[in-house]
Order: structure tokens, then C-alpha cells, then sequence
């Protein structure tokens, strides 16, 4: 079992020209007619969730938070485990609207990418099984010191099983 398993597959739908955050967010901000979306992201590492991330495009991270592994069955080659992750969305905006905006068309981007993470993972060799409901998601907008721009963004908290021959 590798939670850099899932991290790898997470940040790869994600990813995804086609079918990932970007391609979802324009669709739903384009139905919506919403024009002060932005759609420019950095894919960071989720060990830097916490510190002080560039005023510039969307960060994008994913978290383990917890993983519980099964012993592996005498024969087998495979062993499943759950874990829960974190993806956690941080944008930066000065004006309420776009913020709203960025971050429900975001956070249902990221809800839709996870509708088919199965499909995703078996399509690409990747390692989830199965995804357990529900999908949390905590949204919050916090003030900048500098009173420049405000850091806002939301955290989605899933619980997923993985089975893999690691």
C-alpha cells in the first residue's frame, strides 16, 4: 500500500486536461456566467499545507491524514487499506464576489473530479477502489496582515479504499 499511490492518482485527476479541476470549473463558471473566476493553479506539496503560500495563482494541495492498512492475506499478492485525504483549495482575491465565486465553482470542480475517481484510477493503473460518503467540504475566507488581498479557500475531506501489491 502506498499513500504516494494515491496522492499520484488524487493530483492526476486533478490535473487532467480533459476531464479535471480547470476543464469542470470553466464548464460550471461558463453555465453560471460567471466572469471573475480564475482559472491558474500550483499543484503544491501537501507538506507545505500551513505555511505562507504565494500571493499569485490557486494552490492545489493533497494531504494523507489518516491510513489504516489490512495485513496482507497468506497467497495473495494484493491488501487493501482506507485512508482519509485532505485536498485543500487556497486562492487569493480582494474583491467578495470573486472569491465567492472562485470558491463554489471550485469546490464543485473538485466534487466532480471525485464523482469519478474510480473510473479514473482504473483507467490509469491507479490504485482506489472505492470512495466513501460523504465528501466534507469546510470553506472559510481568512483576512490578510497586509490587508492587500485575502487568502480564502476550502478544504475537502474524503475517506477512500485503496488495493494495491505494495
Amino acid at each position: 500500500m502506498s499513500t504516494t499511490q494515491v496522492i499520484v492518482t488524487l493530483l492526476a485527476a486533478l490535473q487532467d486536461p480533459v476531464t479535471g479541476l480547470r476543464p469542470r470549473a470553466q464548464a460550471l463558471a461558463e453555465a453560471q456566467v460567471l466572469t471573475a473566476v480564475r482559472f491558474d493553479y500550483t499543484f503544491g506539496k501537501w507538506a507545505n499545507e500551513g505555511a505562507l503560500q504565494p500571493a499569485g495563482p490557486h494552490v492545489v494541495t493533497v494531504a494523507p491524514r489518516r491510513w489504516v492498512v489490512n495485513q496482507q492475506i497468506t497467497g495473495r499478492t494484493d491488501r487493501d487499506a482506507q485512508g482519509t485525504y485532505a485536498i485543500v483549495f487556497e486562492c487569493f482575491a480582494t474583491d467578495p464576489a470573486e472569491i465567492q465565486d472562485t470558491l463554489t465553482v471550485h469546490a464543485t470542480a473538485v466534487a466532480q473530479v471525485l464523482d469519478r475517481l474510480r473510473e479514473y484510477s482504473d483507467a490509469t493503473g491507479g490504485t482506489v477502489i472505492d470512495i466513501e460518503d460523504p465528501m466534507e467540504f469546510v470553506l472559510g475566507e481568512f483576512p490578510n496582515d497586509g490587508g492587500v488581498a485575502r487568502a480564502c479557500g476550502f478544504r475537502c475531506t474524503i475517506t477512500l479504499t485503496e488495493r494495491s501489491t505494495q
